[in-house]
């Protein structure tokens, strides 16, 4: 139990902002990131909804619209902006000819590109939390888009060899150890779509996200020679707005 638990706080630590001082060391915990979905995910949906859901409640918060503007702001905050950089990098990177692309994935500024994409992105992840019909819509595109995150992740670790030491080499190791651990995310993520969309909904958002994960994510992979921890930063951002988007559409 307390393996456990050092577990959870050492993803509660790498995927959020939240002060954590696990005992557990970064290359063991990351081994196991198909877990992060059971870990860390249910806290952070539990932070971004819960506050803003009972403000709704109480009527302390009358406009819609706020509402579903602050679960999206606090997803990013909460997660530290910490995959936003990884976005960037590989965008300025793609753009970039073939000799400067390292050189820009270790630049921690950000390209005319990098930023120009990240604003497209989240202005369209904004868009589809403000569509919202309701409260209960809002709620289950954030749960969808967390989840299908953690699932785009651990496809994109097993997707290409490691493009340097580091980050990204750790988690490509781990999972490499237990590659049938991806079968938590992947039921995670069957079982809430059904659960939230109903069955012929859920079919075509798990079809449709799937796909267009896998070619957005393996363009990059491609293109870069292999995966780094930007390239698995990315998978995530990737996955989360495709979630949103196509989730949009079908609630």
């Amino acid at each position: 139990m307390s393996r456990v638990v050092e577990l959870i706080k050492s993803h509660i630590a790498f995927f959020t902002i939240i002060p954590c001082r696990p005992k557990m060391d970064i290359v063991e915990a990351l081994s196991y990131v198909d877990l992060s979905i059971l870990t860390v995910s249910p806290i952070i949906l539990a932070i971004c909804c819960g506050p803003v859901i009972m403000l709704s409640y109480l009527e302390l918060i009358s406009h819609p619209r706020l509402i579903y503007t602050l679960m999206y702001c606090s997803l990013l905050i909460l997660t530290g902006m910490l995959h936003i950089d990884g976005l960037t990098d590989v965008i300025d990177a793609l753009f970039a000819p073939r000799e400067k692309r390292e050189k820009i994935l270790k630049d921690p500024h950000v390209g005319a590109v990098g930023a120009s994409s990240l604003f497209i992105i989240l202005t369209l992840g904004l868009i589809a939390m403000i569509c919202s019909k309701g409260i209960i819509d809002a709620v289950k595109k954030l749960v969808l888009s967390e989840l299908f995150s953690r699932l785009s992740c651990s496809i994109c670790a097993r997707m290409g060899k490691p493009l340097h030491r580091g980050l990204g080499s750790i988690v490509i190791d781990g999972v490499s150890k237990r590659r049938n651990l991806i079968i938590v995310p992947v039921i995670v993520n069957v079982v809430s779509s059904f659960l939230l969309l109903g069955y012929v909904r859920a079919v075509t958002y798990i079809a449709a996200t799937v796909l267009l994960t896998l070619a957005l994510v393996r363009l990059p992979i491609k293109v870069l020679g292999g995966v780094s921890g930007d390239v698995l930063g990315y998978s995530i951002e990737i996955g989360r707005h495709i979630s949103l988007i196509i989730s949009t559409f079908l609630l």
